[in-house]
């Protein structure tokens, strides 16, 4: 496995302030975030964060070529971990905010994306 880590400096900063970022926003009282008129447009946020995250996650701490699937998985699933860790947070420390199943299934999709994204030839460019 040692063959396959890397600590990229710029994304692992990145992933550091996603990481602390996606938390923040995912604790705030949810009468302090924006409304819109699409009912679910927080389960594309769920999506879009933990897919970036994971993305990032990804990035910052391995070497993408030939890399087995088993290991670009470990920054996916621990950013899926995260986000049921704050899921959980969320109906413990907060009055406004509540244990979503639906939320985690979101990021759990987005997480799976990312890992889709990562396998491809595309992304494994150098």
């Amino acid at each position: 496995m040692e063959k396959h880590l890397k600590l990229h400096p710029y994304y692992a900063s990145a992933a550091i302030v996603l990481f602390f970022s996606v938390g923040f926003v995912s604790l705030l009282p949810s009468q302090e975030l924006p409304k819109t008129g699409f009912n679910h447009i927080d389960k594309l946020v769920h999506i879009t964060m933990y897919f970036i995250l994971s993305v990032i996650l990804v990035k910052a701490s391995l070497k993408l070529n030939n890399t087995p699937l088993k290991i670009l998985a470990i920054p996916i699933v621990l950013s899926f971990f995260y986000s049921f860790g704050i899921e959980i947070l969320q109906e413990m420390i907060t009055d406004s905010r509540f244990f979503d199943i639906f939320d985690i299934l979101a990021n759990g999709i987005g997480c799976m994306l990312a890992l889709l994204l990562v396998k491809t030839p595309f992304f494994n460019k150098n």
